[in-house]
């Protein structure tokens, strides 16, 4: 039998971390699978968004694909003028170059995972600010 880390298969949510920072009303974010830890195909995170945090960059675009899974609460998302409640259990979708914003305007914590695909160039931004939509 081959003796193969496990690493190479699971990986484990660090909870008691995430609560700390959370605990402290600070978003909580543990890279799950990245470039650092054998990724090829896509960047997976998870996150514990406390009540009136969310995405530090604001309005913000990706180059490909970013993808949440809510595990738990409700994630507050705005695209295109129109804001939707993201309840647990739901996928949100958020196609490349389109403009959007995402927080935790709820009472409770949001934990989510999230999905970026494909895999983002480490020499380069996740998250690319830009200006809020105009209104029409």
């Amino acid at each position: 039998m081959t003796n193969i880390d496990d690493r190479d298969y699971v990986r484990r949510i660090d909870f008691p971390a995430l609560r700390t920072v959370a605990e402290r009303g600070e978003l909580a974010m543990q890279t799950l699978l990245g470039h650092d830890s054998g990724a090829r195909n896509c960047l997976i995170n998870v996150f514990i968004l406390p009540p009136q945090t969310g995405s530090p960059v604001g309005w913000h675009t990706h180059e490909g694909e970013q993808i949440f899974y809510i595990l738990s609460g409700t994630l507050t998302f705005e695209i295109d003028g129109n804001r939707f409640l993201v309840p647990a259990g739901s996928i949100q979708i958020t196609p490349p170059g389109v403009p959007h914003r995402n927080w935790n305007e709820g009472p409770e914590d949001v934990h989510l995972i999230s999905f970026n695909t494909p895999l983002p160039d480490p020499a380069r931004p996740i998250a690319h600010p830009v200006d809020a939509p105009s209104s029409t």
